[in-house]
């Protein structure tokens, strides 16, 4: 029979193990900061007003707050929630990259105003990690003219994979590789040929 003292010090060293194979996942934040790219310069200083709405069910329900981006697995598995840096809304956050990206290609975006509007919805936006990572997201775009009339509508949809370690499992793989996929939605919603287009 083992003492209580060699099954504390067995389930200790069980505890380290399962933490040093998924890191550390409490209270994580992945920043999505976005630097837009000056290199294209489409627009002609055209307004735009740009919103977004978030529209996943867990965030419309109550459950989640407006900056849950998902959830990293502890070694048994028990998720813990990761937000956006700063605790921002996700919905700002797509908002200050879309409006960035766009006037660095030369239009004038806001939030609200005359002229064609940008409707943004993010239907799914989630991230599951706890060795490798699964990024979910679904956002649908709409462009709408001074009266109303639809002039483009898109879904940019996906299920990524992420590989991580076996050592730090997917929590470092996330905070890197979520930020530039992020990106990656940014300019393919805002460089899309039909898209830009019709918002001249």
């Amino acid at each position: 029979m083992w003492s209580n003292r060699v099954r504390f010090a067995l389930a200790g060293l069980a505890l380290s193990g399962a933490l040093s194979l998924t890191g550390c996942v409490v209270g994580q934040k992945i920043d999505l900061t976005y630097t837009p790219d000056h290199s294209s310069t489409p627009g002609q200083a055209q307004p735009l007003a740009v919103s977004v709405a978030d529209l996943r069910p867990s965030v419309k329900s109550g459950e989640k707050n407006p900056a849950y981006l998902g959830r990293l697995r502890g070694g048994f598995g028990n998720p813990w929630d990761v937000n956006s840096e700063g605790d921002v809304p996700l919905a700002q956050v797509f908002q200050v990259a879309l409006m960035a990206d766009l006037e660095a290609q030369g239009f004038k975006p806001r939030v609200t105003g005359e002229g064609k509007a940008i409707q943004v919805e993010i239907l799914n936006y989630d991230v599951d990690g706890m060795i490798n990572g699964l990024f979910q997201f679904e956002i649908k775009t709409r462009v709408l003219d001074a009266s109303g009339k639809l002039l483009f509508e898109n879904t940019v949809k996906e299920d990524r994979a992420i590989s991580g370690s076996f050592w730090t499992g997917a929590k470092g793989a996330l905070q890197k590789n979520v930020p530039l996929i992020h990106a990656e939605i940014i300019r393919r919603i805002t460089r899309d040929r039909d898209f830009l287009v019709a918002i001249q």
